[in-house]
């Protein structure tokens, strides 16, 4: 095997793999040594020019430097328009003619700026930003209750090593919050520096049929519940976990089904608004509602979305599904809901994964769901809305409500028994300090209906 600066090709993909993949801003950028005194203190050092990376020591900087530069270098100027007098920490330029208000120095203002930070640096780079790019942006290094940004008094907590304080006066404020977060905080850790979601697991371990004998209710959903126990049980914590995120579209989704006694239809057509990557990854998965609903002979699944990649042709699905000769139709758009809306065929069920109705409220031309959700309305069947959390799934069903006058509820805001164990570290700060700092995919739902 080919040898690259004293590292096999192997180990160089594998550098190249995790520069994209892995980013956390209490480790190195590249060993993910935290370099952790006694106390808790880091001696690792900034990147001097985007003060958003860190390494532990100049050898580590220079061999990162051709991963980093693009982004350092769009980063620095970037914050500098944005009005920051200190890129580390987002301050505000108090100077700056014309500072922009809304990045206020509280939650708010952090959020706010990170927000901004990370659009126009997009929009400058031309091109996705990287997972690591995007946490670089999203999750800096400061202090968990005033978002201090002072390096040399960040204290580390070593046991998640996802959070840091300025004082010990501020580390016992969060004692109460943290010590619910930081095992889970630890699980994010683990399981991006797996790079496991980066590599791929291979085959997906699916759930046996369903026997057509006893397709009813009980059985099957006794069978998912079963399905996603194993997934924790035998696979351990970082893979099943994992897998439970995977897995949990297709559960929740049948779930439902039941519930609203549509798995008896013989075909059924589902359209998944919103979709990006959370819908289309190991997209494989999509396979195992033939396996729970044993009476459907013909399944058409529609993904719409500005995020949704590429058009996918039909799956190679199991022998035992080619021997039931299930007809499988996948259909993909890239356009928003209210634009693809196909007024020839009408759903059986329109469901929105995470989708944050209210998340762009305020800004007029992101806010696209004020089009598309009439639109689902008027389709006349069950809609399902997950969110992360009960305080954003009201939030959602207030929206539709609010756009939408006679849209009935046909089930409350209430939690899904199916949603992923897969622990998320939120992004945005809060001044509220007994706010999580950690959410589930598919967490909560609701169902409603014209």
């Amino acid at each position: 095997m080919a040898e690259v600066a004293g590292c096999s090709q192997a180990d160089a993909d594998k550098q190249g793999l995790k520069h994209l993949s892995f980013f956390y801003a209490t480790v190195c950028a590249v060993c993910d040594d935290p370099c952790l005194s006694e106390d808790g203190l880091s001696t690792l050092k900034a990147c001097g020019g985007c003060h958003l990376i860190f390494y532990c020591g100049a050898d580590h900087q220079k061999e990162h430097w051709k991963f980093h530069k693009e982004i350092c270098l769009i980063v620095r100027a970037t914050s500098k328009k944005l009005g920051a007098n200190k890129i580390r920490g987002y301050r505000i330029n108090d100077d700056l003619e014309e500072r922009n208000d809304m990045f206020t120095e509280n939650a708010f203002g952090f959020n706010t700026y990170r927000y901004y930070l990370y659009f126009n640096v997009q929009k400058k780079i031309r091109r996705a930003l990287s997972t690591a790019e995007s946490r670089m942006i999203l999750y800096p290094r400061m202090c968990n209750i005033c978002f201090s940004n002072d390096v040399k008094q960040l204290q580390v907590c070593a046991k998640c090593l996802c959070v840091s304080y300025c004082s010990k006066d501020h580390k016992e404020k969060d004692k109460e919050r943290h010590s619910k977060d930081c095992s889970e905080l630890r699980v994010c850790f683990e399981i991006d520096k797996s790079l496991l979601e980066a590599v791929g697991f291979g085959d997906i371990p699916f759930s046996d049929p369903v026997s057509c004998d006893f397709p009813g209710s009980p059985s099957c959903l006794e069978d998912i519940k079963n399905y996603s126990e194993s997934l924790l049980q035998n696979l351990g914590t970082i893979e099943g976990r994992v897998l439970t995120d995977i897995m949990s579209a297709p559960m929740t989704i049948v779930q439902l089904l039941y519930s609203l006694d549509l798995a008896s239809k013989s075909s059924l057509s589902i359209e998944i608004v919103g979709a990006g990557g959370f819908e289309m990854q190991y997209f494989e998965k999509w396979e195992q509602l033939l396996h729970w609903l044993p009476v459907v002979n013909t399944l058409s699944l529609t993904f719409v979305g500005p995020d949704v990649e590429g058009q996918l042709g039909c799956m190679n699905l199991c022998e035992l599904c080619v021997s039931r000769k299930v007809d499988l139709k996948i259909v993909c758009s890239t356009e928003f809901y209210h634009d693809f809306i196909n007024i020839h065929s009408r759903p059986d069920l329109i469901v929105a994964f995470n989708a944050g109705f209210t998340e762009n409220i305020q800004c007029k031309i992101k806010d696209t769901w004020k089009n598309s959700i009439p639109e689902m309305i008027k389709r006349n069947c069950p809609i399902l809305v997950t969110s992360y959390t009960h305080k954003e799934s009201k939030s959602d069903l207030n929206r539709v409500q609010s756009l939408v006058k006679n849209a009935n509820v046909l089930m409350d805001c209430q939690k899904n028994i199916f949603s992923a164990s897969k622990p998320l570290q939120d992004w945005e700060l809060h001044d509220d300090e007994t706010i999580p700092q950690v959410y589930y995919r598919n967490y909560y739902l609701f169902v409603v209906k014209a």
